[in-house]
């Protein structure tokens, strides 16, 4: 698998940074407002958008090892990989959908 290496020659791969690491400091961010019940919807929606975005943008590339074939394919993901890239690509497309339908942005949702 594509890895990152550090000075000191530790490896790690980049699902676990992207996927593993990033969308969830992205998560944490969106919980920090969902825990403000002073916030309206409308507020929450505006400050949380762009987090689910960036969430996102960082799950995109990895979809094309979601639909090839993984005997074939030298960087295939694991099962838990693939479970938790489509479980965060649902939470976040639902949250997505939901917010342009509370905007009235019906064709976005």
């Amino acid at each position: 698998k594509s890895y990152r290496e550090r000075g000191n020659g530790e490896r790690i791969d980049n699902w676990s940074v992207e996927v593993g690491t990033l969308v969830r400091i992205y998560n944490d961010f969106i919980s920090v407002y969902e825990d403000d019940e002073l916030l309206s919807i409308m507020t929450f929606d505006n400050l949380t958008f762009p987090y689910n975005e960036n969430v996102l943008e960082l799950l995109r590339p990895w979809s094309t090892y979601l639909d090839s074939n993984r005997t074939s394919q030298i960087d295939s993901l694991d099962e838990y990989q693939i479970n938790t890239t489509l479980l965060y690509f649902i939470q976040t497309e639902g949250t997505m959908s939901a917010i342009y339908k509370r905007r009235n942005e019906f064709n976005l949702a």
